[in-house]
């Protein structure tokens, strides 16, 4: 009965002298764990693209309607042509994004090419992009996009990737910043 080790004693895992218990992972549980951080960010990727895309069908109807009240620009092809091209490229970000978010295989290259066109808007987009293709085109990319790592995440639906809260208030913090830009105007 005096045999009792140091956890059954006592339950605070920072008193002196108790050992932490380690969660043994499975293979498949470590392949994911070793993958988890880039799976997050190609899936942030593709919100990404996907908000491009919502904001590329706004700009396009908004300019749609435009022509229509103009009458200089109603019988134009040239900007009818130009908000179709507009409208369309915003359709293929959205199927890409959702690609990128479901990790789907086909979704890599297409959200390279649109990354590549990306790297052209110097500085940031540069920056941005760059890493971007990173993501998609190194061998981790190749590895999460694949149909054996889908298995893998089917059978790890419990292992979930984890935001830091100083992501969430940062985030916050520019959300707010913006919207006050905005209000003060």
């Amino acid at each position: 009965m005096n045999e009792l080790n140091a956890n059954e004693r006592n339950p605070n895992p920072y008193a002196p002298g108790v050992v932490q218990k380690k969660e043994i992972l499975s293979e498949v549980e470590q392949r994911r764990q070793k993958y988890l951080n880039h799976e997050a960010s190609v899936k942030s990727i593709g919100i990404l693209f996907i908000i491009g895309g919502l904001f590329g069908i706004a700009g396009g109807s908004s300019l749609y309607s435009t022509m229509s009240i103009l009458p200089s620009l109603r019988d134009s092809l040239i900007p009818m042509f130009a908000c179709g091209i507009a409208i369309v490229i915003a359709v293929g970000l959205l199927a890409v994004g959702f690609g990128l978010r479901k990790l789907k295989g086909w979704s890599r290259i297409p959200a390279a090419v649109f990354a590549g066109i990306g790297l052209l808007s110097f500085p940031m987009g540069t920056v941005i992009n760059s890493y971007v293709l990173y993501l998609l085109l190194s061998q981790k990319g190749i590895t999460v996009h694949s149909l054996e790592y889908r298995e893998v995440i089917a059978q790890t639906p419990h292992m979930k990737y984890k935001t830091s809260p100083v992501v969430w208030i940062a985030l916050g913090l520019i959300v707010a910043a913006i919207v006050s830009m905005i209000l003060l105007r």
